[in-house]
């Protein structure tokens, strides 16, 4: 998650490392009010990042899978994408992961 105003290095955000084949189940929140993001994968809370400067999401052009910048890219496939205008709890996540 890249979010302008921000060090990337002191935010970053990712469904974790060394995932086993298979599908992954990954939902990021992003909360501008409360300048802070978590992950969840596979329906588990990651640790929550903080934001110095957080903007209020406006979806223009987005990437998903690779930064437009980045030299590789995610390997895999994207399934069921979703945005939402609205911050999901984790009750919610974890029910639509089940």
């Amino acid at each position: 998650l890249d979010v302008p105003g921000n060090d990337p290095a002191s935010v970053l955000l990712t469904g974790g490392a060394g995932a086993a084949p298979g599908w992954l189940h990954l939902v990021v929140v992003y909360d501008a009010p409360a300048r802070s993001a978590r992950a969840y994968r596979n329906g588990r809370p990651q640790p929550e990042v903080s934001f110095q400067t957080a903007l209020p999401l406006r979806l223009g052009e987005a990437w998903l899978g690779r930064h437009p910048f980045a030299p590789a890219g995610m390997i895999g496939y994207l399934d069921e994408v979703a945005v939402y205008a609205r911050v999901l709890s984790a009750g919610t996540i974890g029910a639509h992961h089940a």
